[in-house]
Order: C-alpha cells, then structure tokens, then sequence
C-alpha cells in the first residue's frame, strides 16, 4: 500500500509541475482513497525545502567566490525544482540567472 501511495503522490507532484489542481488515488484495504492537493498546497508545504535550497545556492555562490549577479544560468534537476517556490527562491537569490530544467 505504501509503494502505491508514493508512486500516486509522485503522480500528484508532476502533475501540479505544469497544472493548478490534481488528484492522488489510492486503493487498500478494498476501499478507495482520494484526496485533491492544489498548487498552493504542494508550495505550502515545500517551504522547508525551498529553504534549503536558498542556503545550499548561497554557500555554493559564496563559495565560488562570485556575486550573486555574476550567475548567469541555474541549472534544476529533480521533481522538486519544478515547484513555483523553489523556482522563486532561486530567481530571488540569484535574479539575472535564468533557471533551466
């Protein structure tokens, strides 16, 4: 149950990568649940990770030994970079970088 669960919240989070409102379904038990998880939701409750990624790119920024203003490109990977906070976060840390997927 519990592999189904995080392959429909997997679903879920791709989802709202590129809409406003999806839906996570899961069966167990013979019975059927289903909650719907909105955008601002997901950005709500991604807070601590946007967090860590402000401090990871200012260490990493201040560790190159470079201006925030001297980044030109911000290169994401991973399910979590597609979530509007982190994209925030970073465009807020380093605003002339242009964030790539």
């Amino acid at each position: 149950a519990m592999a189904r669960l995080l392959s429909a919240c997997e679903a879920c989070k791709r989802s709202l990568a590129t809409g406003t409102q999806a839906t996570v379904t899961v069966e167990a038990d013979g019975a059927d649940y289903f909650c719907n998880v909105t955008r601002a939701v997901l950005d709500s409750t991604s807070v601590a990770l946007c967090n860590g990624v402000v401090e990871l790119a200012t260490r990493v920024i201040a560790q190159a030994g470079v201006q925030p203003s001297d980044v030109s490109a911000i290169v994401l990977a991973g399910g979590g970079a597609r979530t509007l906070c982190v994209q925030s976060a970073l465009s807020a840390v380093a605003p002339s970088a242009s964030l790539h997927f």
